[in-house]
């Protein structure tokens, strides 16, 4: 990220952005495809 001055992150062969490190790293499908998705909250009654 720091030698790069652009980056595209492709996830299962398609794209899903391309940009500035700081565009690429705050991309919520970066995100969600490197960290995964947060699990909602069940309430249970």
């Amino acid at each position: 990220m720091r030698i790069c001055e652009r980056i595209q992150v492709i996830d299962y062969g398609v794209t899903i952005a391309s940009g500035t490190p700081e565009e690429v790293a705050n991309n919520p499908k970066v995100i969600e495809a490197y960290l995964g998705k947060e699990e909602e909250e069940v309430v249970l009654c």
